[in-house]
């Protein structure tokens, strides 16, 4: 059944088709002015407007087109086959944008879309679900590559970060951001990311914002309380650390080797006080970071580094706890939905 009845809105002025008479029972179709190609061989209908392609481009992109194109075709001149000015015409359910964006990607690629630079949340939610849909691998990899490199699994990962709202390869307001990026993590089942997503969210938020949301706010009630409740257990291990810390320094300081055994324990009191571990966290900073020469300031060197190898210890012990705070698991127990 040929289609060339249905009314065809071009979407340039003066060039609009009008139906023939009698034939009200199909909605006004846009011809898309950037992918309606005279050579295509197959037409795509969403939302109401036409995308005229090529079958050959996409096979080379996508295993399940490919799949589609190689089983025999039927007899396209019965009526439940569908046709328009001679080739197939195929009804999708994804949205015109989201068509769009997989078309300018077979078609224009690196004319549009340069990766090495960051890109919003819509493009890498737009590539994760196309590209499971159609079996377009490159476009998972290339999602996964930019959530995975901005939310690391390893403390070393992570301190190549200048704060929680420090994004590499995603453009996006940061407040907004968190909020979306656990969206994605849970639809997408792509659990490496989480730990550091939630993080990123609680620790720049407090228990009251959380609980209470906002308008932007895309997290479930469920997910919030959840997450609340992770932060408070986490601020209470900080606490217990820093306990730990104080209790013990006369262990610590001063350190085998000391050249001032008198002044480095009393400078060290004043000092531990502000290390980004148990500071950092009330404004939003890197509370992973390692300690510099300004945290250490007027120590002796053997004194600094003894500090800094239990300071690391204590980092890395605080970080292996993220997983089980937020999902209840640990760094090696995590699986991405490919995996």
């Amino acid at each position: 059944m040929d289609l060339a009845h249905i009314p065809l809105q071009s979407q340039q002025p003066g060039t609009t088709d009008q139906p023939e008479s009698g034939n009200q029972e199909f909605p006004a179709l846009v011809q898309s002015t950037e992918f309606w190609f005279k050579s295509g061989d197959i037409i795509f209908s969403v939302e109401n407007k036409l995308y005229k392609v090529h079958k050959e481009i996409l096979a080379r992109h996508s295993s399940v087109m490919q799949d589609m194109f190689d089983l025999p075709q039927g007899d396209t001149s019965r009526s439940d086959c569908p046709t328009l000015h001679g080739c197939p015409l195929v009804e999708l359910t994804d949205k015109a944008r989201e068509i769009e964006y997989m078309l300018s990607l077979f078609y224009d690629n690196l004319k549009k879309h340069d990766w090495t630079k960051p890109t919003s949340l819509t493009c890498i939610s737009t590539l994760l679900l196309m590209g499971k849909k159609y079996g377009i691998d490159y476009f998972v990899k290339e999602a996964l590559r930019r959530l995975r490199l901005d939310h690391p699994t390893s403390l070393a990962g992570w301190r190549a970060f200048k704060g929680l709202q420090d994004y590499k390869m995603i453009d996006e307001e940061p407040s907004i951001a968190m909020e979306k990026i656990i969206q994605i993590g849970h639809e997408h089942c792509i659990e490496s990311i989480l730990p550091v997503a939630y993080m990123r969210y609680a620790f720049v938020s407090d228990l009251e914002k959380i609980l209470r949301g906002d308008d932007q706010d895309s997290l479930s009630l469920d997910r919030r309380i959840a997450c609340a409740v992770a932060l408070d257990f986490l601020k209470d291990k900080l606490y217990s650390m820093f306990q730990t810390w104080m209790r013990t320094a006369n262990t610590l300081v001063p350190a085998k080797g000391c050249k001032s055994s008198t002044l480095c324990p009393s400078i060290h009191a004043d000092l531990v006080g502000h290390f980004p571990l148990w500071s950092g966290l009330p404004n939003g900073g890197n509370i992973f970071r390692t300690l510099d020469n300004e945290d250490l300031r007027q120590l002796c060197l053997p004194c600094c580094k003894a500090i800094k190898a239990e300071y690391a210890n204590m980092c890395k012990s605080f970080w292996n706890m993220l997983p089980d705070a937020f999902l209840g698991a640990v760094w090696a127990e995590l699986k991405d939905f490919e995996q």
